[in-house]
């Protein structure tokens, strides 16, 4: 079996696995994860787990300061500016299933930040966009419920973190596997879900480090993608989504 591995060529990273093969453009982290294949076949139009500063700069040199792929996890960071005076680490961390999990990849990103300024606020956004015919959310994790998201394009719902886990499910059309999303609910993230037109991708937006920032102190955040066949799509995501929520931070970052 083919261990996950990120192959960088200057920027632009190559993701290989039985499971999951894409890429990313460190250069352009908001586009996420594109060109996905998984166990071998195209999946659906998707850029997924995007990094976005709430002011858009363009990331020559300077602001990408370090890369490197290190087996399943490619490392990246982002150097403050006067523009976005927070450091940003970044590691999408790719992995196949472990023992009584149900799912067929998980792809997590972990988000530090660090600013060596007094008091800043990161304004920092993870966003992926997936062609979807449908969309649940999870509305009880205690009891594994998922609820429909109605959406009439172009809009935007707002899914506040406050009475709901951060857990979405993307199912897209035909027989190909669910995609479902999650944020840690130690980092309660502000969600929001846009269908900006009929047949465009839906958009999934998750908003982290909304406390101020200050000087000496590092924040982590984390959100997580799997794939999971259709059939068993909500039962995998709530059992995910408890082992999830109460796993540990990881170390390092």
């Amino acid at each position: 079996m083919r261990q996950p591995t990120w192959q960088l060529d200057a920027a632009r990273a190559n993701l290989a696995s039985d499971a999951l093969e894409g890429r990313l453009d460190l250069t352009a982290p908001a586009e996420g994860l594109g060109g996905l294949r998984l166990c071998g076949t195209g999946w659906t139009e998707a850029g997924l787990l995007g990094l976005d500063w709430k002011t858009p700069l363009p990331i020559g040199p300077e602001v990408l300061a370090e890369r490197f792929a290190r087996a399943a996890d490619l490392v990246a960071v982002y150097e403050e500016t006067p523009d976005r005076p927070v450091r940003v680490d970044a590691v999408w961390r790719v992995r196949g299933p472990a023992s009584g999990e149900g799912f067929l990849a998980a792809l997590d990103l972990i988000v530090s930040v660090r600013t060596s300024r007094p008091d800043v606020r990161p304004a920092l956004f993870v966003r992926s966009r997936a062609a979807a015919c449908e969309v649940l959310r999870l509305a009880d994790a205690e009891a594994g419920v998922f609820g429909p998201v109605v959406l009439s394009p172009p809009c935007a719902v707002a899914l506040p973190s406050s009475g709901g886990a951060s857990c979405v499910v993307l199912r897209v059309s035909g027989k190909r596997p669910s995609y479902v999303e999650m944020a840690h609910p130690l980092d309660c993230p502000d969600d929001e879900i846009h269908s900006p037109a009929e047949g465009a991708p839906f958009e999934l937006a998750h908003r982290l480090f909304a406390r101020p920032l200050e000087k000496g102190v590092i924040l982590r955040s984390r959100v997580r993608g799997l794939w999971v066949a259709r059939e068993q799509d909500v039962s995998v995501a709530a059992e995910s989504y408890r082992r999830f929520a109460a796993s540990e931070p990881p170390l390092g970052g």
